[in-house]
């Protein structure tokens, strides 16, 4: 279940400058699950006195995400600051913990799956009334719960 951890090594950084002034940065990440995903990083830095911007508001660096062939932005953040660098060190950060959190949901896909045929199985059993015996069922429920919180303590301590 282990993957790489992405250093600013696996990231292309393209630096520019904003019209109004500020450091900008377009981030592209090079390997592992995320390999394609852009984000683009813009300082309010020169905004600061204008307040009918919205990028103003909230002053730092703030941070949007894309698909590899997407237009729109599908993430939005900010960081406290105005050191490109600082926020480029938050935002390698974040993209690990992104990553683990889709290795996590990866992992445990088959047991929740399982988990919802199990709840299943049991409603379909007593709403049948049937004569066979939904403990059966039950017992399923309980071991897939099992198998989920074992995937879950295993990705705990990766």
């Amino acid at each position: 279940m282990t993957e790489q951890t992405i250093t600013r090594d696996d990231l292309t950084i393209e630096h520019g400058t904003a019209r109004w002034g500020g450091p900008t940065a377009t981030i592209t990440i090079n390997t592992g699950t995320l390999a394609g995903r852009r984000f683009w990083l813009r300082s309010t830095q020169g905004l600061d006195n204008d307040t009918t911007n919205d990028l103003a508001k909230g002053g730092g660096i703030h941070v949007d995400a894309a698909a590899p062939d997407s237009a729109r932005s599908d993430w939005r953040g900010a960081f406290k600051t105005y050191d490109m660098d600082e926020a480029i060190n938050s935002l390698v950060d974040e993209i690990n913990d992104w990553a683990a959190r889709d290795r996590v949901q990866e992992a445990t896909w088959a047991e929740l799956s399982a988990l919802s045929d199990a709840v299943t199985a049991f409603n379909d059993s007593l709403e049948e009334r049937s004569l066979r015996d939904f403990r059966r069922e039950w017992q399923r429920v309980q071991e897939t719960v099992a198998a989920l919180d074992m995937k879950m303590r295993e990705a705990d301590r990766g």
